[in-house]
């Protein structure tokens, strides 16, 4: 006796639709096949289940951890697909030559990573970053850039790059602080109330609080006080939006242990727009709750164990 050796399960939206009809008994699977006014109805219904589960918060897999590199004076930055240059894969590298004004190549430590296309902003002496993007493939560390620069640039000074920015933030879990030697600080959530009564939301200093306004297109991060170390950036884990169906062969944008948790709920969603008898309602409706809460209940961060140690007399 051998196992399959397979730990991958797949199903497409309509595998899901054409379950959840099953549960409801509404056709004979093998001898008839749902109408597609009937698939449309249920797929718009599994597209609104999946993003009221979205507002219950539901979605350890749909936690990201993002990079933002700081600009000077900047009270806050535009979190999105056409917002402030951030990305969840930014790679670092410092010039290992000075560059000037108007230069079109720098050259970095290690161009590992920089590829042509790509966002790319240098860190300059007047405390900006010069954002553009890569021209060309680069060659033995020597990067040309699409627009030349705009200040000096010393040795040493930080250079980034990225292929894509993030998407915008449903809310943002968590931030931290992060030096050019890596070390890292918390910051402090704010509330809206909070962060509009600060008397002096300019203030300069090095950030250690944050407020989030998700908006639609792009998200709003404020922060304060107003960073002035360009080195610095802030790394944060952020909610992005759940990916609905488009398509009859989409594969949900859930882990496998949901999958009957799908077709359960959306069979209960579907009841009332179809003739269900109360008896398999009911059936229906607690085999969605079960369903539910085993998905939920495996997709939790772990619990942090507390360890109470006895006291010793010769600790002080």
């Amino acid at each position: 006796m051998t196992t399959s050796g397979v730990n991958i399960l797949s199903v497409t939206r309509d595998e899901i639709i054409n379950m959840a009809f099953e549960d409801m008994g509404v056709y004979a699977p093998g001898m008839e096949s749902p109408e597609p006014g009937e698939i449309s109805t249920a797929a718009v219904r599994l597209n609104m289940m999946l993003k009221a589960w979205q507002a219950a918060n539901v979605g350890l897999w749909l936690h990201q951890t993002a990079t933002l590199p700081l600009a000077a004076a900047a009270q806050s930055y535009n979190l999105g697909p056409t917002g402030a240059n951030c990305s969840t894969l930014m790679g670092e590298a410092a010039l290992a030559v000075a560059a000037v004004t108007a230069d079109l190549t720098i050259t970095v430590d290690d161009d590992t990573g920089i590829t042509n296309g790509q966002y790319i902003g240098i860190e300059q002496d007047d405390d900006t970053i010069h954002w553009t993007t890569v021209n060309g493939v680069p060659v033995a560390n020597v990067v040309t850039l699409t627009a030349g620069m705009v200040e000096d640039a010393a040795i040493g000074s930080v250079v980034y790059f990225y292929t894509n920015k993030i998407s915008r933030p449903l809310s943002i879990v968590e931030a931290r602080i992060s030096d050019v030697d890596g070390n890292e600080t918390p910051l402090t959530v704010l509330s809206r109330n909070e962060y509009l009564t600060l008397p002096l939301k300019s203030a300069e200093g090095r950030t250690n609080s944050y407020y989030y306004d998700p908006q639609l297109t792009n998200g709003i991060l404020s922060v304060w006080p107003v960073n002035t170390v360009l080195s610095d950036k802030i790394i944060f884990t952020f909610r992005v939006p759940v990916q609905v169906f488009v398509n009859l062969n989409d594969t949900p944008d859930f882990p496998y242990e949901w999958f009957d948790a799908l077709h359960y709920n959306l069979a209960l969603r579907l009841c009332s727009a179809f003739t269900v008898p109360p008896q398999r309602r009911a059936e229906i409706k607690e085999m969605a709750a079960i369903t539910l809460q085993d998905a939920d209940g495996f997709d939790r961060e772990q619990e942090v164990s507390i360890q109470i140690v006895p006291g010793y007399e010769g600790w002080e």
